[in-house]
């Protein structure tokens, strides 16, 4: 298992900085079913293509800071994430 820390300063419109702080642990699963069952829920549910990984790909890998300004007017009207995809 790995510990991750990430702290991170954000503006938000305030006098001062906003401090955000985010743990994770992470470990490596034999398969999709071994993961949390509301997690697996929310992906078969949500984004089912991203159930089974293939072995490669042709598509750009995308960050999270990337996904999120992609889909900030999606954030704006309060639309829940992940937001639905399609293969």
């Amino acid at each position: 298992m790995f510990g991750k820390q990430l702290k991170v300063e954000i503006k938000l419109g305030y006098a001062h900085l906003a401090k955000l702080r985010f743990e994770t642990t992470i470990f490596k699963v034999d398969s999709f079913e071994q993961l949390h069952p509301s997690l697996v829920k929310l992906v078969r549910e949500k984004v089912p293509i991203y159930e089974l990984t293939p072995t490669e790909s042709d598509e750009p890998n995308v960050t999270s800071i990337q996904y999120f300004k992609k889909n900030f007017e999606s954030y704006l009207r309060g639309d829940i994430f992940p937001l639905e995809e399609s293969s």
